[in-house]
């Protein structure tokens, strides 16, 4: 049976991705090792790559750990948008789309996710003005507040406090005129037994109701952020380390 090709679409800051020193670096290697077990793999950089009709030029391919030329282009059966490049408009002839771009948009949205998934998430509360932020922390029923942009990554622009003692300074109000959201804290200070004694952020990944990637991210002492852009360790765990209640 023929392999189609697999394009993974990523921006040129993002070379590191695959590096063994980055903090994902083993899980996109391992990904892209069992990839190329059953399709041809291949890369492309940036939104000029894209030829239009499903063909990229210049493509790149995997050697040896190493993200090489292929000096051709390629046409491909599925691209794989990790580096959120295509605008929603992309002219796609045959090619299918992972992460497409309104699914990407749609998970950059605090408020949005936060509705779609309300039997999950803590109360989040879309604020566009500085009358909205006090009347949401009013509404906050946690002794902790989190202010956030609503289409903010990384932990950028990330706060917490106490709803005693508001924040609310500069910097705030201009994520607030682009769209922020206040929520009520989740308080993870117990802990998860045999993993970590204290404030964390667990993640697990999903496909078909089966787990198939665990992380704890801890945020570094003094903050209550778990996100590794802003100091947090992140530790990749088996699921079998989980107590059975989470599972």
């Amino acid at each position: 049976m023929k392999k189609g090709n697999i394009v993974i679409w990523l921006k040129s800051s993002q070379r590191e991705a695959f590096s063994p020193s980055y903090h994902k670096g083993a899980s996109y290697n391992q990904l892209v090792r069992e990839l190329r077990e059953r399709q041809n793999l291949f890369f492309a950089y940036d939104a000029m790559s894209y030829r239009g009709d499903d063909m990229f030029a210049p493509a790149y391919e995997y050697l040896n750990g190493e993200i090489v030329p292929t000096g051709k282009e390629i046409i491909a059966d599925v691209i794989y948008n990790l580096g959120s490049i295509p605008k929603e408009d992309i002219k796609l002839k045959k090619a299918k789309i992972t992460n497409a771009p309104e699914f990407k948009k749609f998970c950059l949205s605090k408020s949005a996710t936060a509705e779609y998934l309300s039997k999950f998430s803590p109360k989040t509360i879309l604020i566009s003005n500085e009358k909205d932020f006090w009347f949401a922390v009013e509404k906050i029923e946690t002794k902790k507040v989190v202010f956030k942009p609503d289409k903010g990554t990384n932990g950028i622009g990330v706060r917490i406090f106490k709803k005693s003692k508001p924040v609310l300074n500069d910097e705030m109000r201009s994520y607030i005129e682009k769209g922020a959201v206040l929520q009520e804290f989740i308080d993870t200070s117990r802990g998860i037994p045999g993993i970590c004694g204290s404030y964390h952020d667990l993640r697990m990944v999903t496909i078909n109701e089966r787990i198939v990637l665990v992380h704890v991210r801890i945020p570094e002492p003094g903050s209550l952020i778990s996100n590794y852009q802003q100091g947090a360790v992140i530790h990749e765990l088996s699921e079998e380390v989980l107590p059975k209640v989470i599972r």
